[in-house]
């Protein structure tokens, strides 16, 4: 099957069914059907018949969801693009993946858009949610894809500086949805919040996994997320899909409360470690949820593993709620630094949703491992351990860092931070929820932070800016990020 097929056979049997709910604005499946069938024939229209893939470029509104299943209905591959992020980032994911075309959201900034087509030439076809959502399809979109061709692109941080390009074909994300929606069934009923940018895999997840079962998605704001209590209720929230350092913010505000989220019955939690304190303090404002906590890289198409939290084990599980067992179709292996078998190392994995490599292939020896034995497998870098509820997360092998969910690569923001400031060295650490540079000399640019957002998305950028004499380094000449991670600490 491909992706939007998925949307398809839900869209059959509910189509009077609301599909998604903006404020006081719904759309019912059929009227979902007709605007992406709609402006999919507007981007044939408007482009040559041999276009690549087809970007949207839109927040977490209408436009974003609907031009998604719009740009698959093309049979081309989707490439979300991030309203909060710098016209050069967008316009650098345009390029890298060959985009020609993209449905963009008629409240987006104008000048955001024209810096992007500066950046890179690309047809723009405006959409607004609220035209023609009532009208049939103006007739048939390319379509076509064959379930071995890429679904969509999404961009992680690179190692090398650059960020790299994740193809995620149709069959992949049929195999998630399979072993998903077996997990986690849904119905008409339900609704689901809908948390993620388009941007983060988990996006696309929570929307194909709520459309796929007839069931609604509840866009929240980052401001909404702050109140999940109240969100929920004016919603009728069943469903609950975020990072885990949601839990930690509704707290600090105050509006995470013994039972102040009794209509959710199913919470999933990815993008960052989920404490063991902040699932208790989910389970007592949720007495009626199921909890789980999910695993999965880009590469393995949204998540991959699973584990459902039982209070009876909270004293067992330890600082960290396991990651538990692999979906069907996923073969996970834990090896030590010489690639033999282990209870404590780097977590291989493998199967039916991992991708075929990255656009640029160069990257690809860097995470594949393969040999005749065992066959190949995608190492994740990450430092796991196995025990008595499958696996546990304990960290990273390497530098990346997670900030907001999000895969960060120091290098990639170091380089950046070079060019933009003109530094010798730049060093970058996290610290507690945001990042550190430590750079040498003492930039020229009076204002670096405010220079820096305008290259690099929201969560890439330091929230603090150190300047030091020189780069301390290791007795192999390394950076010592371990002491910039100590001096970080001792900020005031």
């Amino acid at each position: 099957m491909r992706l939007e097929d998925w949307f398809d056979s839900a869209a059959h049997t509910h189509r009077n069914a609301p599909a998604l709910i903006e404020g006081d604005r719904s759309w019912t499946f059929g009227e979902v059907d007709a605007l992406a069938t709609n402006w999919a024939v507007r981007v044939d229209r408007a482009t040559d018949s041999g276009m690549g893939p087809v970007a949207v470029l839109a927040g977490r509104s209408a436009v974003g969801y609907i031009g998604a299943l719009a740009a698959l209905r093309t049979g081309a591959a989707l490439v979300p693009l991030n309203p909060s992020f710098p016209a050069i980032r967008n316009a650098a994911v345009l390029a890298a993946t060959g985009t020609a075309a993209a449905i963009v959201d008629a409240e987006t900034a104008p000048d955001l858009v024209e810096e992007i087509r500066r950046l890179h030439d690309v047809t723009v076809v405006r959409a607004d949610a609220e035209e023609q959502r009532c009208a049939p399809p103006a007739g048939p979109s390319r379509g076509g894809a064959r379930p071995s061709d890429t679904a969509y692109v999404l961009f992680t941080s690179g190692s090398t500086g650059k960020p790299k390009g994740v193809p995620v074909s149709h069959a992949n994300v049929s195999a998630f949805l399979s072993a998903a929606t077996r997990r986690y069934p849904l119905t008409s009923r339900d609704r689901l919040v809908q948390a993620y940018d388009m941007t983060f895999d988990l996006g696309l997840a929570s929307l194909f996994l709520a459309w796929s079962q007839g069931c609604p998605i509840v866009p929240a704001s980052l401001f909404a997320l702050a109140n999940p209590a109240k969100f929920v209720t004016r919603h009728d929230i069943t469903v609950w899909a975020s990072v885990p350092s949601v839990i930690e913010l509704a707290g600090a505000a105050g509006h995470l409360t013994p039972g102040c989220l009794p209509t959710l019955r199913l919470s999933m939690f990815c993008g960052e470690a989920l404490t063991t304190d902040a699932a208790l303090k989910w389970a007592m404002a949720a007495p009626c949820s199921r909890i789980e906590n999910t695993y999965g890289p880009t590469e393995l198409t949204m998540f991959c593993t699973a584990h459902t939290w039982r209070p009876e084990d909270a004293d067992a599980y330890g600082p960290t709620v396991p990651i538990g067992v692999p979906f069907d179709g996923i073969e996970t292996r834990v090896v030590d630094t010489t690639g033999h078998s282990t209870e404590t190392g780097e977590l291989l994995l493998r199967g039916a949703q991992m991708f075929d490599g990255y656009l640029d292939s160069s990257n690809d020896a860097r995470v594949f491992t393969s040999d005749e034995e065992a066959g190949r497998w995608y190492r994740t870098g990450d430092l796991v351990t196995n025990g008595p509820f499958g696996l546990t997360h304990l960290g990273r092998i390497d530098d990346q860092l997670q900030v907001g969910g999000y895969r960060v690569e120091p290098a990639e923001v170091e380089r950046i931070i070079r060019t933009t400031l003109g530094v010798d060295l730049a060093v970058v650490v996290k610290h507690g929820k945001a990042l550190v540079a430590f750079v040498t000399p003492k930039p020229a640019d009076e204002r670096p932070l405010i220079s820096l957002t305008a290259a690099l998305p929201p969560y890439m950028c330091p929230k603090r800016i150190v300047v030091v004499d020189d780069v301390r380094r290791n007795g192999n000449g390394k950076i010592d990020r371990g002491h910039y991670r100590l001096r970080a600490a001792a900020l005031a």
